[in-house]
């Protein structure tokens, strides 16, 4: 598809069923762009004809092109927005945390009307919690169906702003709605699932979850509200609340067709059906599922390792889903097999949009992500880390520095000793999949280089378009007896191995300044450390000395824009291992960035 057609809302339609017509990203090619809004994105972002929408916790309101990331125009309401927006040939509809409905020109973000509601109900025990996500609109005919914080549901005309019927309920609403037969399904913070027509706004269809009649003070914790929005297929609806129930009722007779239980792990993620499954999320255990639509019988399971507010987004035989320890899950729809997967920076509580061959997805560490999938193979990451090289490493040796390891492992990357660190790197010599190796220690197996080859594995993998991240000390500039003993320092050797010439390397320490190159790889702050090599055409500088010296800096070996040898600093700083992290994945995983000329400031052939 080269366009989705408005309007564009939540869960792609009325009905929320949530299987999507486009091309996803099964096989996972990088990350496209980036948008930092500097504020939490738990908002779900909609695209509609080359445009993703979404909001954030400043009260930004943002365009972007879908293909570039680029920003169309931003929107500040002064209040946290939550929810996904509706997206309507001429209008995007959102509301925000006070519960003022907006409905602004999609073309330049203009207001053009406002729907203001009241204060939020309060809560019955006060300190039910975890009140994350807001309700998103749907459009019905003319009518825009949207509950609010008051616990009122809306029907809004689209072209006036003028409210033509209103619903109280006894909760706070942060459901949204699904309709069939112009009947708009909505669950409420009562614990009740209310039926309401979508012409008069009357009451015509009601289910009482077991929520509805228990008390949060005498667990300690809320096992009422429904946050979890409701899908409808035929003449079933599905739908999950907070007390650790996955409902399936009849709307005919009102029965409870079965139910899915799981312990007191809330369900505020909303359901989605495909092919005759289930998919939904929980909290507390932490848990992704597929259910038998018909029984409610587990087809499998996953735990993700942290609560999943997230909605799952299905595109042909992918489960897409986000989880709150900050990664992005691509799951496989029969087997919940991992067919890929991303640590973000923050939790992600945002439900994912897929439209052609990209996935849109917001995080807690205030960045919008645009993934792209491939139709080659997928990019592979990988930290060395060898316990066998203890005593051949200067900067690795301490044990403080396994924290590296640990940090980039818990990102996903693959952990290699040495004996697996050889066969990694044949083999991407011979699948020539994007991939980089972070060495988390200063030493190298002689199986992959030593200063007595007159060629080695590490160079033959970086001449093959290989990227290799190096922390510590130059490569093999300690010469080493046969028992491994340091016998002293020669230059001669990283400078054979990288060819970059080594003679200005010394111990010295001066300040260290980010370059523009640097920058955009991802590096962001200055410190004081030992410098690298002289800055010469042979190398694209990214972090430079005071008096010139490169200390930060790689060199490309005809490989593609952001590949080759990055010589890096030595830190075990969680925020400078961020940064690292973004050089690791610049042109891997992350789009390398044009000049106007159409080079890369980064591609030494330019």
């Amino acid at each position: 598809m080269s366009a989705q057609p408005t309007p564009a809302m939540f869960r792609g339609g009325p009905a929320a069923s949530e299987a999507v017509e486009t091309h996803g990203v099964d096989r996972l090619g990088g990350i496209a762009w980036t948008f930092q809004s500097s504020g939490t994105i738990r908002s779900s972002p909609v695209v509609a004809e080359g445009v993703v929408y979404f909001g954030n916790s400043g009260g930004q309101f943002f365009a972007l092109r879908a293909d570039t990331g680029e920003e169309i125009w931003s929107l500040d309401v002064d209040s946290p927005v939550g929810g996904a927006p509706l997206i309507t040939e001429n209008l995007a509809i959102f509301i925000d945390r006070d519960n003022r409905i907006h409905a602004v020109n999609r073309e330049d973000g203009q207001s053009v009307w406002i729907v203001s509601g009241q204060q939020d109900i309060p809560l019955p025990w006060g300190h039910e919690g975890f009140d994350y996500l807001l309700a998103s609109p749907i459009l019905v005919g003319s009518t825009i169906v949207i509950g609010t914080g008051d616990g009122v549901v809306y029907g809004i005309d689209l072209d006036t702003g003028e409210e033509r019927w209103k619903f109280q309920t006894g909760g706070r609403i942060r459901s949204s709605a699904s309709v069939l037969d112009d009947v708009a399904f909505i669950g409420s913070g009562d614990g009740i699932v209310y039926g309401i027509s979508t012409e008069t706004g009357a009451e015509v269809w009601r289910f009482e979850t077991m929520g509805s009649k228990l008390n949060a003070a005498d667990w300690g914790f809320d096992r009422t509200q429904i946050h979890s929005s409701p899908t409808v297929i035929d003449t079933v609806l599905y739908i999950g609340s907070r007390d650790a129930s996955l409902y399936a009722v009849d709307l005919e007779s009102r029965d409870t067709l079965w139910t899915f239980v799981d312990g007191t792990a809330w369900v505020i993620s909303s359901p989605a059906v495909d092919d005759g499954r289930l998919f939904s999320a929980r909290s507390g255990s932490q848990k992704v599922r597929a259910l038998d639509l018909h029984s409610g019988k587990e087809l499998w399971s996953i735990v993700t390792g942290g609560y999943v507010f997230s909605s799952p987004r299905v595109v042909d035989s992918t489960m897409y889903i986000g989880s709150g320890t900050g990664k992005v899950h691509a799951l496989d729809v029969s087997t919940g097999e991992e067919r890929w997967s991303y640590q973000t920076g923050g939790s992600v509580f945002s439900t994912p949009a897929v439209w052609n061959g990209r996935l849109y997805v917001g995080s807690d560490d205030g960045y919008l992500y645009a993934f792209e999938s491939t139709e080659g193979p997928q990019p592979r990451l990988a930290v060395y880390w060898d316990n066998g090289q203890m005593g051949r490493s200067v900067w690795g040796a301490d044990s403080t520095h396994r924290e590296v390891a640990t940090f980039f492992a818990d990102r996903g990357y693959e952990t290699l000793d040495g004996s697996a660190l050889e066969y990694f790197l044949r083999q991407r010599i011979l699948d020539k999949s994007p991939s980089a190796v972070v060495f988390a220690m200063d030493a190298i197996p002689e199986a992959v280089a030593s200063a007595s080859q007159d060629t080695s594995l590490f160079r033959r993998y970086l001449d093959h378009g290989g990227k290799i991240v190096w922390l510590g000390l130059p490569p093999l500039l300690v010469e080493r007896d046969s028992e491994g003993r340091a016998t002293g320092v020669n230059r001669d050797n990283p400078s054979r191995l990288l060819s970059v010439s080594h003679t200005a390397w010394d111990s010295d320490e001066f300040g260290v300044t980010v370059t523009e190159i640097g920058r955009e790889w991802g590096l962001k702050s200055s410190w004081v450390g030992m410098p690298g090599v002289a800055a010469t055409e042979a190398v694209d500088v990214l972090a430079a000395d005071e008096i010139g010296r490169a200390a930060i800096w790689v060199k490309n070996y005809g490989g593609p824009p952001g590949t080759g040898f990055v010589f890096a600093r030595m830190d075990t700083k969680e925020s400078y291992l961020e940064e690292l992290r973004q050089v690791v994945e610049y042109g891997v995983l992350r789009r390398a960035i044009l000049r106007h000329d159409g080079c890369r400031p980064s591609d030494g052939r330019c």
